[in-house]
Formats: C-alpha cells, sequence, structure tokens
C-alpha cells in the first residue's frame, strides 16, 4: 500500500537552523566532526519526531548494520533513513512511517549514523502510520493564503529550483522520446509548459527539436537559462502564467507538458480555456502530451471523497494538495488537482481533442477530426 500523501523530511543544521547541504556534511563527518541537527518532517516518525535535535557521528570504521538509522544523500540532499538491507556495496532504506522501501543506494551514500536503538519497523506497523497521516490530512481543510491556489504551487517551486537544477534525473525517458519520434518532425518547435529548470528542454534539444519553455516560477527560469548558456544551448525561456499566456496561431509541433503540471491548475473551465487555446497553437498536425496526477487506486478516491466531504462539497472533487518542508523546517501545503481518467478526457473532449491512452505519465492529445 502506497501513502496518499508522501512521507517528507529534511535537516537542518542545531547551529543556524539552515538547510544542511549534502558536500558540507559529507566533509564534516569524513573529517570525524560530529554534526548536530534538527529533524523537520514524519518520514521518521515515531522514532525522530519533527523538531527534535539529533547528533550525527561519523562512520568510523563501522559498516552500516541493518536496523540503523543513518545520515544519507539521496538525488544530492541529505536525509535521515533506517537501513533496511546491506548487500553488494548497497544499501536499501526507509523511513519508519513510510509502507515502502524509500530507495537504493551505493555504501558510499551513508555520510554518518544517529545513535538509536536498533529496530525492525515492520511494514504493517508503517501502513498504520501513514493512514492516519492521510486520514487527518484529508480532514484538515487547507486554505491558500491570496484566494490563489495556483499561487500555492509556484511558492513551492521557487523555493525547490536550486535542488531541481542539482538533481541527476533522467531529461527524458526513451519511452517519451519515442513516442516524440514518432508524432513530431525532427526540429519541430516544442512547448514545454512548467518547464522549470530546464530538464525536458535539454533533452528535446539533444534529439533534434527545437523547444521553447514556459514556467511561473522566475527562479526555475534563471536557473534554466544559467544551465543553457553553461551547455552552450540557444533555447528561449520565459517567466509566463499559462492562464493568461499566449503565443502565434499554428506556431508549434506539440506541447509536452511537464510531470503533473495539468493538475496545478485550479477550476476545470480556466483548464478547458488553456486547452483550447493551445489548440490554436498547434500546427493542423500537431499534438499534446499532457500530463495530471491520477486516481489510481480505490484509496485515492476514498481519501479524496473524503477531502471534498471536509470542504462541505463546494469544490470540484480531486482538489487536493501535496506536502513539501521549508526552510525553517515547517511542512507547507500546495495545491494539487486528482484526476480520474474519466474527467480527463472529458475536459480535453470539451476542448476539442481526443485523448488516447497514458504511458508513462502522458497521454497523447489530438485535435478533432473537423
Amino acid at each position: 500500500m502506497k501513502p496518499f500523501w508522501h512521507p517528507r523530511s529534511t535537516l537542518l543544521l542545531a547551529e543556524n537552523r539552515a538547510l544542511a547541504p549534502a558536500l558540507f556534511l559529507k566533509r564534516l563527518l569524513r573529517a570525524g566532526h560530529p554534526v548536530e541537527m534538527i529533524y523537520a518532517g514524519d518520514r521518521m516518525m515515531p522514532s525522530v519526531r519533527s523538531g527534535s535535535t539529533i547528533q550525527v557521528e561519523p562512520l568510523g570504521d563501522e559498516v552500516p548494520r541493518p536496523g540503523e538509522v543513518v545520515l544519507v544523500e539521496v538525488d544530492c540532499v541529505p536525509d535521515l533513513l533506517r537501513i533496511s538491507q546491506v548487500r553488494d556495496g548497497r544499501v536499501r532504506l526507509h523511513g519508519d512511517a513510510d509502507p515502502e522501501d524509500a530507495t537504493l543506494v551505493p555504501i558510499d551514500r551513508i555520510l554518518g549514523r544517529v545513535r538509536l536503538p536498533l529496530r525492525n519497523s515492520w511494514a504493517v506497523h508503517r501502513v498504520l502510520k501513514r493512514l492516519a497521516i492521510d486520514h487527518r490530512e484529508a480532514l484538515t481543510p487547507v486554505r491558500f493564503k491570496d484566494g490563489d491556489p495556483a499561487s500555492s504551487v509556484r511558492v513551492k517551486y521557487e523555493f525547490q529550483a536550486p535542488f531541481y537544477r542539482r538533481s541527476q534525473a533522467v531529461e527524458l525517458s526513451p519511452s517519451l522520446i519515442s513516442r516524440l519520434k514518432d508524432v513530431v518532425p525532427e526540429g519541430g518547435r516544442v512547448l514545454v509548459a512548467g518547464c522549470g529548470a530546464g530538464r525536458e528542454c535539454f533533452g528535446l534539444a539533444a534529439n533534434g527539436w527545437n523547444p521553447v519553455g514556459i514556467d511561473f516560477s522566475s527562479t526555475m527560469i534563471d536557473a534554466a537559462r544559467k544551465d543553457a548558456v553553461a551547455r552552450g544551448l540557444d533555447i528561449p525561456f520565459h517567466v509566463s502564467d499559462l492562464r493568461t499566456h499566449d503565443e502565434p496561431g499554428g506556431s508549434f509541433a506539440a506541447v509536452l507538458f511537464t510531470f503533473d503540471v495539468y493538475s496545478f491548475i485550479p477550476r476545470s473551465d480556466v483548464r478547458i480555456g488553456i486547452l483550447r487555446k493551445i489548440g490554436q497553437w498547434i500546427a493542423p498536425e500537431g499534438v499534446v502530451f499532457l500530463s495530471a496526477r491520477r486516481v489510481q487506486r480505490a484509496y485515492d478516491r476514498w481519501i479524496l471523497t473524503l477531502q471534498w466531504g471536509a470542504g462541505r462539497f463546494r469544490d470540484e472533487w480531486g482538489k487536493s494538495h501535496s506536502r513539501w518542508i521549508s526552510s525553517a523546517g515547517g511542512i507547507q501545503r500546495s495545491f494539487v488537482h486528482v484526476f480520474t481518467d474519466s474527467r480527463l478526457r472529458a475536459e480535453a473532449r470539451r476542448a476539442g481533442f481526443v485523448m488516447n491512452d497514458w504511458q508513462e505519465g502522458h497521454a497523447l492529445l489530438r485535435p478533432h477530426a473537423g
């Protein structure tokens, strides 16, 4: 069973309550210096509670053992997790409040250990902890400060831009590249909606297309422009909100929504209006690769219905939120809409598109014939 809201955690330096860069921690600990830190989040509850001060010790000559809590570098970000297994130079880790094993990393990504009792965190216990957190989140109404839920998404990505720039994730998956090649001519212009720090644009350029990136986070666009210069690429990046953005008719061979971006747009009528505009921006044979967060299980439907009821049924069913951790260590919430496939097909149809099946996070939209 997967949680509806993903567990979140981060680590702050106790001295100044600042986020702790992995490289800085690595140097201190490998030089033999212990580090005092503050844990923020709920991924290791109840073993480590948010706000707790912890002492991270250097590994020394001791090999990490299953059951230990360790400081680990995951995708350039330090986190606190418990070891499930050590095998063939790799370590499998999980959070005590996470129903599934979190990740598998090389053993040299373990930076230090925290002296807590060795224990097995049984999957059934982790499931029960996550169920409690999911239901608490669903029953607590979330109010966005300025009345525009999308602004909460912008705040989140403004903060996370440096992490995206350092991310080592694949720019475009091989399967998505293959699908693009089937329907988008080489050299065709592709508008990337929600381009973030530019990763997908760089992948498109490397495969012979001409990308244009837009994102409503100025910090993300700054990061994308800097990386483009460093790579010697001339890619246009624009700070713009899809709700007000406009392009000349027929000027793109395709529009690519990056992962879940369609879910960050509040209100069905606004989303449909955006798709209608996009239908004018693409050439007659143009296509749209749509990405949105979708209901995967009956459990998702239950949580979303519970959340809808907590809001007294005034909002659209599927209106929800994701969670992230601020630089001060507090859990923040940002808007996301979770769709059923039938709802997505209905919105696409009303905007003049036919939606094909989903593959790895994207559905292909084609304009209605005639």
